[in-house]
């Protein structure tokens, strides 16, 4: 966008790129400076969640931004070039509100979405955490006959996704007029751009033809697979957790992980474990992959 002369300048993190791994630049939580800096922050944020919104990025949620002084910075971009639902609803009316809904800049995550209990976790990419009264189960002494689960408060997470100012954290409700400027001046400039045109998946011609990974299931759905195999029924013995995980895995799950090449739709090819395609990455502190 830089070199386009974009109306909104956006930094994004030093990569160093192999064949089949490569290394991105550690991204630190930096304060800004004035108060010029955190109207550039929003403005820039507004920019930022136009071009996700463009190429149908999804899970820009506050745990995969960091507010590095005046420049919000995503460190997890594996999601974009969501495909859109895989099913039409029958009803027409339900089928206008699901393309409306996917239509939205609300399925980026970046604004705002809720999770936990009655939605009392606030987890979007401009949304300012709080202390919330939540209890999660929680094992000590694992691989051990003193192995035990206790109840345990949850712990508010860090806002490393919001700007900081005078040791202040910022509530991007303050800076709404920024945001929107930012986004309604940076999506009229990137629809001026012949490869950002729609193509006939949706998804910008830039994109046409890039081997991705298409993976069926939300997010939530390995959380449920995760939460109830840790059920103490299937803890007593390895042949119980084992055939536990098969009828929960077979009950929850969606047809899996696909490769296939973005174009025109056309029926998804399954991946075999292990496949090449499904990449490997670890993050480690506050943006550092391999």
């Amino acid at each position: 966008m830089a070199d386009r002369q974009a109306p909104v300048d956006l930094k994004s993190p030093a990569l160093l790129e192999r064949d089949h791994y490569g290394w991105v630049g550690f991204i630190e939580h930096l304060p800004c400076k004035d108060e010029a800096e955190v109207r550039q922050f929003f403005r820039r944020s507004g920019a930022m969640l136009a071009l996700v919104h463009l190429v149908r990025g999804r899970d820009y949620h506050a745990e995969n931004v960091i507010a590095s002084g005046a420049h919000p910075i995503a460190i997890d971009v594996e999601t974009l070039c969501h495909p859109g639902p895989l099913k039409r609803q029958a009803n027409p009316l339900l089928a206008q509100v699901e393309h409306k809904i996917d239509q939205s800049v609300m399925v980026t995550h970046y604004l705002t979405i809720r999770a936990g209990p009655k939605g009392a976790i606030a987890m979007g990419g401009l949304d300012l955490a709080k202390e919330v009264d939540i209890r999660f189960w929680q094992f000590e002494n694992a691989n051990t006959g003193e192995m035990t689960r206790r109840s345990k408060l949850m712990d508010a997470r860090d806002n490393f996704n919001l700007p900081v100012l005078d040791g202040e954290q910022i509530e991007a409700s303050d800076y709404a007029e920024e945001v929107g400027s930012g986004y309604e001046e940076s999506l009229a400039f990137l629809l001026t751009l012949p490869e950002m045109q729609p193509g006939e998946s949706s998804i910008p011609r830039l994109f046409e033809g890039v081997l991705v990974r298409w993976l069926v299931d939300a997010t939530a759905t390995y959380m449920n697979l995760v939460n109830g195999l840790r059920h103490p029924d299937l803890l007593t013995d390895g042949a119980m957790w084992s055939a536990g995980a098969e009828s929960i895995g077979g009950r929850r799950m969606g047809e899996g992980t696909y490769p296939c090449r973005i174009g025109p739709r056309r029926a998804p090819r399954h991946a075999e474990p292990g496949h090449s395609s499904v990449p490997r990455c670890s993050r480690h502190g506050q943006g550092l992959c391999r």
